[in-house]
């Protein structure tokens, strides 16, 4: 499976020069626990890093930022993007050796298509589990029928 087709496609997006403030009303708002920090670029939106509710607890609450502190001066480190095309185990292999949770997926120019989650793929893998294990017992139940 590509993970264009199970990424979430509306993503809550912030600006680098925005505030955490800002930031975390928008969490606030829309009972999510990151934001994909964008730079725009007429319509569309390039990735240039993601600020987490832990972002904000540990990085400015605990180290008594300010709550004006641009969401830029968190960014750390190249963020790491996914394209569309890409099948969903290789993601999850980068996933895992970069250790991060969640990954911006990208088109082909390099502009924001969506968001793939540690969350998202537990629920599309228990989803898939439920119909295997649907069709498990169908099967049982017709072998101790006939």
């Amino acid at each position: 499976m590509k993970v264009g087709t199970l990424c979430v496609r509306e993503t809550v997006l912030i600006e680098q020069g925005e505030s955490l403030l800002a930031a975390a009303k928008l969490m606030h708002n829309y009972h999510v626990g990151a934001l994909v920090v964008v730079e725009r670029d007429g319509e569309k939106n390039r990735p240039v890093g993601i600020v987490t509710d832990r972002d904000i607890a540990l990085r400015c609450v605990a180290e008594e930022r300010s709550p004006q502190t641009k969401v830029g001066e968190l960014l750390a480190g190249e963020l790491v993007t996914a394209p569309e095309e890409a099948l969903l185990y290789d993601v999850l292999e980068t996933m895992k050796a970069k250790g991060v949770r969640r990954i911006p997926v990208v088109d082909a120019q390099g502009y924001l298509a969506g968001i793939m989650t540690m969350d998202d793929v537990i629920e599309f893998l228990t989803d898939e589990m439920k119909a295997i294990s649907a069709l498990y017992y169908r099967e049982v139940k017709k072998e101790r029928r006939g």
